[in-house]
């Protein structure tokens, strides 16, 4: 999913001896026992910060990797070993064109952006989604959906299907810019290239296959609710009011009833209390 630093990490040395001197106690080593570690940590880092700055007490695992995949930024100039141990000439070092998502995923982990407030989320959400927002042209906008789906089956061919599949769609100013239809990965992201610099329309669409899956969606901080989209769910809410029928009036005869009942409650209270009290106030006399 993402990319992490693992080479030439200078790491504790298990193999040092006393008589190697002080400089054997540190190595320099690489590979995924390098990177793992320090995915491992920026992702006690989302944690603390969603407990600690956001009082998010309860984060789930699916927002923790949402966060780590949504604010990963994409890698350019890779130098890549294929399968095969030769060197793509293509993705050769100074090239300025981004590698592809099978040999980076969603980008190098960079928490910058997280940690300085630039991102906000929705977690544990179950059920349709519709998000209307106001959107900077000027900037990359990365929005991601991320849950965790229940095992699964392996299809005929031999690709892993999701059980509860999600149609997450993006459209900016009218036009489908990230389309659904991922039945593979639970983890899906949408990058949006800065545009004329003027603002756009942002709709975050989610269509979930069961209302029982839980889900979460991050997306920046500079996405603004749409104020038509405000007013128009303000309109909809009175419409939806202003459509039920009027509530009948209640019977003058049942209202007269209603409190003669109120009265006689009321009279039985204070009957019940002078009687308990005239009760302490004897039994203390004859003691």
């Amino acid at each position: 999913d993402v990319l992490a630093p693992g080479s030439f990490i200078r790491s504790a040395n298990a193999n040092h001896r006393e008589q190697d001197g002080p400089q054997s106690e540190w190595i320099l080593m690489q590979g995924t026992s390098m990177a793992t570690p320090l995915a491992a940590w920026a992702c006690s880092i989302i944690r603390e910060q969603l407990i600690g700055r956001y009082r998010l007490y309860s984060p789930s695992a699916a927002l923790v990797k949402n966060i780590l995949v949504t604010t990963a930024r994409p890698v350019r100039g890779l130098e890549v070993a294929t399968f095969r141990g030769e060197h793509d000439k293509y993705w050769a070092r100074g090239n300025t064109t981004a590698a592809s998502l099978f040999q980076q995923g969603h980008g190098r982990i960079s928490l910058r952006d997280f940690l300085q407030g630039s991102y906000q989320w929705i977690d544990r959400r179950s059920g349709n989604y519709n998000g209307q927002f106001i959107g900077p042209g000027d900037e990359i906008i990365s929005i991601g959906i991320v849950w965790t789906d229940p095992p699964g089956v392996v299809s005929h061919d031999d690709r892993r299907q999701l059980v509860n599949s999600m149609d997450f769609r993006v459209i900016v100013d009218d036009q489908l810019v990230c389309a659904g239809g991922d039945v593979t990965n639970n983890v899906q992201r949408c990058l949006i290239p800065p545009g004329s610099g003027s603002d756009r329309n942002v709709t975050i669409e989610v269509i979930a296959s069961s209302v029982r899956q839980l889900y979460s969606l991050v997306f920046p901080t500079s996405l603004r609710p749409s104020t038509a989209a405000a007013d128009r769910r303000r309109t909809d809410a009175v419409a939806a009011v202003e459509s039920q029928p009027p509530t009948p009036p209640i019977p003058r005869r049942l209202r007269e009833s209603e409190n003669r009942i109120s009265w006689i409650t009321i009279a039985v209270i204070l009957l019940v209390t002078a009687l308990f009290t005239t009760t302490a106030f004897y039994i203390q006399y004859r003691s």
